[in-house]
């Protein structure tokens, strides 16, 4: 019967492989499985260790660790907002949301008000009131488009870039103390890491806002967890 089961494994680990690599489009070889199911089981068992070493609230109780690092993403995010209000006192900006659509319209080019709005994850309602403030403050102009003149292109106006380029060190130097605990190498596998979680969510976030959280969840393939024993 161990014999049975064991072949029963090794044909459920082959179905996995071959989703992942498809099968129909091009041919496998057994080194390649090899090679799969080792780093398949060198994962789980880093995994197994981190578990270990780790603690958090809840540890055990039905708190899982992701739900304890959306939170602490959340934090990380407020201490860095309240760590840059003090950067921008006597600034001509106002909030860091002001400052980024600025850096964005410099290192990524020109764009129109809903490419710009868009790219810093924000409604239209709200991202349209920050570059209104943008213009009043003369930091921001609105050109006609070259291909189409009805399009009004967003760039940075001299004293704008004399402004952000005073005071983008003090952001530089505070993005440098949220990270301050961590190697260069862990910051490039945080970058890493949080560059693979923002790709679907941004893919999503210009119709999101036509998805229901049913909609939402069959996307990401997740169900409502049962609650958790309070015991």
């Amino acid at each position: 019967m161990n014999g049975i089961k064991l072949v029963k494994d090794v044909l459920e680990e082959i179905e996995d492989f071959a989703l992942e690599n498809n099968f129909n489009e091009r041919d496998v070889s057994l080194f390649e499985f090899r090679e799969w199911l080792n780093k398949k089981y060198k994962g789980e068992k880093e995994s197994q260790e981190i578990y270990k070493e780790l603690e958090w609230p809840g540890k055990g109780r039905g708190v899982d660790p992701h739900f304890i690092a959306c939170s602490l993403v959340t934090h990380l995010s407020r201490y860095k907002l309240h760590y840059i209000k003090l950067a921008l006192t006597d600034s001509i900006f106002d909030t860091y949301d002001e400052f980024s659509y600025v850096l964005n319209l410099i290192f990524t080019g020109s764009k129109n008000q809903s490419q710009l709005i868009e790219k810093n994850i924000q409604s239209k309602p709200t991202g349209s009131e920050i570059i209104h403030r943008l213009e009043r403050k003369k930091i921001v102009s609105k050109t006609p488009s070259k291909e189409d003149k009805r399009v009004k292109i967003l760039e940075v106006t001299p004293l704008g870039r004399k402004e952000f380029y005073k005071i983008l060190n003090k952001i530089s130097s505070i993005c440098d103390m949220v990270t301050s605990p961590i190697t260069e190498l862990e910051k490039l596998q945080l970058l890493k890491i949080l560059q693979k979680l923002d790709a679907p969510h941004r893919e999503l976030f210009s119709i999101q806002g036509n998805l229901d959280l049913n909609e939402l969840m069959d996307h990401f393939d997740t169900d409502i967890r049962p609650a958790l024993n309070p015991e």
